[in-house]
């Protein structure tokens, strides 16, 4: 089951332009495109007349017509034209989503439309809108894999170490004890390392590798599958503005009960305009995530071969508690929003 009412990143905006873009979400096709004012839209990809996909059909002004039998959508979802006959226009509709463009993303929330917030993320991803896209590492990664296992990666910083090794690993983080809190809408959990050797990455940033440094790492989790995770070094005994700091959107979107979609974004506070540095941070992320990350995360998926989580009784460590304590949390807003609602008697 998936929480319905939450925003979901479904596309960059720059996926969408004068066509269509099908994108699956929380097991129901989308067909994603923009009105004549540009803002995004999201309907059902399903004709309810033959059920043939909307969007291998065609924009006629503000409206979608099915490439089957030429039926008009309106952005609402609903038949506004019938080309047929006496042009009479049933009273049918494809079920529509609100949909917004922030962040340099597109979302969508597929529960309640009246419960539908204005606000994404509580501004935690607002600082994506002042990078320009010439020099904003990003992504997109279709995984084979429950969106909550990736959840429990971003919130787990002792498998750094062992999948990381070469890449994030830092001597100093791996014997820190993480701290892990409810942070106002989220939940945090933070490493701080003083007075070790960088990770490898940081290690190229600063340009060197031995002198130490502090360090540290912290990721941060709000519903359903938004994840902003920082990391830094700074002089032993200084502050963290004074630092280097990269802050990482990590985006998960369910696809499937299996699958999800994966969105990332990289920033940070140093040499932010150097488009050469900006590949090679795109260039890196994609190539840890897709090579050590993404084939764990799916080998994990095919060994629970469809069990549950809970049931097949996983060992809980101390610094698990992150990632259990999203899991928890995930499962009450799901136990809520699906509860009956009570019904009020009326006197008669």
């Amino acid at each position: 089951m998936f929480l319905q009412n939450a925003w979901y990143p479904v596309a960059w905006g720059d996926e969408i332009a004068d066509g269509f873009l099908a994108r699956k979400v929380l097991g129901r096709e989308l067909a994603l495109f923009r009105d004549g004012q540009g803002q995004p839209r999201a309907i059902a990809n399903r004709c309810p007349h033959r059920f043939a996909p909307l969007s291998l059909g065609k924009r006629i002004g503000d409206a979608i017509q099915c490439p089957y039998h030429g039926l008009h959508f309106g952005a609402d979802g609903r038949c506004v034209h019938n080309p047929h006959g006496d042009g009479s226009v049933p009273d049918v509709a494809t079920p529509a989503f609100p949909a917004r463009e922030r962040h340099k993303l597109i979302w969508v929330w597929m529960g309640e439309a009246a419960l539908a917030t204005d606000d994404i993320g509580d501004g935690e991803y607002a600082y994506l809108d002042a990078i320009d896209l010439s020099v904003l590492p990003r992504g997109y990664m279709p995984l084979a894999c429950d969106y909550r296992l990736v959840i429990d990666n971003l919130m787990d910083p002792a498998h750094t170490a062992i999948l990381h090794g070469t890449t994030l690993a830092s001597e100093a983080l791996t014997r820190a004890v993480p701290r892990v809190w409810r942070d106002g809408d989220g939940i945090r959990v933070e490493s701080w390392a003083p007075a070790g050797k960088p990770s490898f990455l940081f290690g190229e940033f600063l340009g060197n590798h031995d002198d130490p440094v502090d360090h540290w790492a912290a990721s941060r989790w709000q519903m359903a599958g938004l994840l902003s995770v920082e990391a830094g070094v700074t002089a032993v005994g200084g502050r963290r503005e004074d630092g280097l700091t990269t802050r990482v959107a990590h985006l998960v979107t369910p696809e499937t009960e299996t699958t999800a979609h994966y969105f990332w974004a990289a920033a940070r506070n140093f040499r932010a305009d150097d488009a050469e540095l900006s590949d090679q941070i795109q260039a890196g992320i994609t190539a840890i995530f897709d090579g050590e990350d993404r084939w764990m995360l799916e080998a994990i998926e095919r060994s629970m071969d469809g069990e549950d989580f809970w049931a097949l009784r996983p060992a809980i460590l101390p610094f698990d508690r992150g990632a259990v304590m999203v899991r928890r949390a995930l499962e009450s807003a799901i136990k809520a929003e699906t509860a009956p609602k009570p019904v009020t008697a009326v006197a008669g």
